[in-house]
């Protein structure tokens, strides 16, 4: 199994924008109280629970504008971008009027 080489997310929580972090087989992250650290770790909590029915909106709990960037109005979505050697997987998280999300443009892809 390929492993996660490459990410980007863009308006999750307190991660406004991070663009084609590389990723490698030990990651320490390191930074001041705020930065983002949990979010970012929680951004990967997410994405395990997407895996499983109704995960994705057992994790939301109704509350989707708590994870977008400084909220709805300053984030209409999240985006995500990851790259497993050759392939890739992107979406975004839109929020529902009912405080859940919905997974709109959805791409897989390959590099050659």
């Amino acid at each position: 199994m390929q492993s996660l080489d490459k990410l980007t997310i863009k308006g999750f929580k307190s991660i406004k924008a991070l663009l084609d972090f590389d990723l490698k087989h030990l990651n320490v992250l390191i930074g001041a109280n705020g930065a983002g650290k949990s979010n970012f770790i929680e951004f990967f909590r997410m994405i395990s629970t997407m895996m499983k029915p109704d995960g994705l909106k057992e994790f939301i709990a109704g509350n989707a504008d708590t994870y977008l960037f400084g909220g709805p109005k300053q984030t209409p979505h999240i985006e995500v971008k990851m790259c497993f050697g050759q392939n890739g997987y992107d979406f975004e998280l839109a929020p529902t009027e009912n405080g859940f999300f919905l997974i709109n443009n959805e791409q897989r892809h390959y590099f050659p």
